[in-house]
């Protein structure tokens, strides 16, 4: 076997590959052996076939294949060994010809990562209105009017549908002889802001009373979302089965005791706490990505596409069940893109999501930061702590790829918060320095 092997782009390593005659006729012969033992030719019983006769029976170019199935991937093999090459995913491989045979092999090999001078990273000081942010009544105010709506119980009534109000319909949707909707029993709240189905279509409902039926006719703007219903009229049968009305609690001392406090001054307490703990974490996380995003940024990195491909499917898989789906199709049915359509949105995300990681990484290696056990079976002990299904969360927690999993996570969040202190250490310097130089020029 002759083996040469070039760096070519996006990480990957292109090896050529030559056998030599008598690997080929070895494998050749493995393979007549192979077939002899599957194959019946008239005549023979399997296994007994001589070479010749089964060529004739099959033909050379099925031997020749059957022969391929094994040599390309033991030649492949040897040839990563004795080339020292560190793939990480399944090569591309290529027949350049057959007499004699050669082929290539185009492999994903680990990333180059060169870091930029990120020690030398500093933290911009927050302004003034940042630094000095409180939490203030009108906030407060706004979340219990938030737990109010939450708090909201429905009555029946009598009277006509009002905005506001939540109705329950059969409903028949129909364009251009096309039926698009044919439901019962749905409920829709009435409000002018909501779009559903159309726009207008809440202003159609409003004055029609219980187990009343109406049918009216809609114009959709051409710019309408969907194709089947873009620039049409269409028709809408509806017949109302009943209609509620929204029940607001008062926000006072009841409202409190309904949501496990003891008072409305334990619940807005609460609620400021919460508000402030929230800003905090935010300006943190804001921070953290800004560390990051300049660390980044000074960074070279050139990875193969494969772990672009892998990011992409997390992520699509990531939105898929946020829906509710796991099924990636049933998603894309509701939104009504191709896998294609939405990855290539999604790609940007996917590349910064691989870089960072690949950067975070290697920082963490040159800094020599490490996860110990102890780290993650503190952090298993955190995430059971009052968990309802504890057992079965227990075994989930005890799999070696859950495990390698959180450590991959662990490493990554102790290595931000490392960036993060060494430009803030960093930033404390240079302003020393600045105020040691500005001492000097006043004296």
């Amino acid at each position: 076997m002759k083996v040469t092997h070039e760096q070519v782009e996006r990480s990957q390593v292109a090896i050529s590959i030559e056998a030599e005659r008598n690997e080929v006729e070895e494998s050749l012969d493995k393979a007549y052996r192979r077939l002899a033992k599957k194959v019946s030719v008239p005549g023979f019983r399997k296994g007994k076939t001589p070479r010749n006769i089964l060529e004739q029976h099959l033909g050379q170019d099925t031997l020749f294949e059957e022969a391929l199935e094994q040599l390309i991937p033991d030649l492949y093999r040897q040839a990563i060994e004795s080339e020292k090459i560190d793939v990480i995913a399944q090569p591309k491989i290529e027949i350049v010809q057959k007499e004699p045979l050669a082929f290539k092999a185009t492999v994903p090999v680990r990333p180059t990562i060169k870091l930029g001078n990120y020690q030398q990273v500093k933290i911009e000081p927050e302004s003034e209105e940042i630094a000095n942010f409180k939490i203030d009544s009108e906030m407060v105010d706004e979340v219990l009017t938030q737990i109010q709506q939450q708090q909201t119980s429905w009555s029946p009534v009598d009277h006509p549908v009002q905005l506001g109000n939540a109705v329950t319909f059969n409903i028949k949707v129909v364009v251009e002889d096309k039926i698009l909707l044919d439901r019962k029993d749905m409920t829709y709240e009435i409000n002018e802001s909501t779009p559903f189905p159309l726009p207008g279509f809440a202003e159609a409902m409003a004055g029609m009373q219980k187990n009343e039926e109406k049918s009216f006719s809609i114009s959709v703007p051409e710019d309408y979302d969907s194709k089947e219903m873009a620039g049409k009229d269409c028709l809408f049968d509806v017949f109302v089965a009943e209609i509620k009305e929204k029940n607001l609690p008062a926000i006072d001392n009841e409202l409190a005791l309904n949501t496990g406090h003891d008072s409305m001054d334990a619940l807005k307490q609460k609620i400021a706490a919460d508000l402030q703990a929230r800003a905090e974490k935010k300006k943190e996380d804001d921070l953290q990505q800004k560390v990051v995003a300049a660390v980044t940024d000074s960074a070279e990195v050139d990875y193969p596409e494969v772990m672009e491909e892998r990011e992409l499917d997390w992520l699509l898989k990531e939105d898929a069940r946020r829906m509710g789906y796991s099924d990636v199709n049933g998603f894309l049915a509701l939104i009504k893109k191709t896998e294609g359509e939405y990855k290539e949105a999604l790609r940007p995300a996917a590349q910064q999501r691989v870089k960072q990681a690949l950067i975070l990484e290697k920082v963490a290696e040159e800094e020599k930061i490490a996860v110990e056990d102890s780290d993650i079976e503190n952090k298993i002990s955190g995430l059971l702590e009052n968990n309802s299904d504890r057992e079965n969360m227990e075994k989930f927690f005890a799999m070696d790829s859950v495990k390698e999993s959180l450590k991959d996570s662990l490493l990554m969040q102790k290595t931000v918060k490392y960036l993060v202190q060494m430009a803030y250490d960093h930033n404390q310097v240079s302003l020393q320095e600045n105020e040691t130089c500005e001492e000097k020029k006043g004296e």
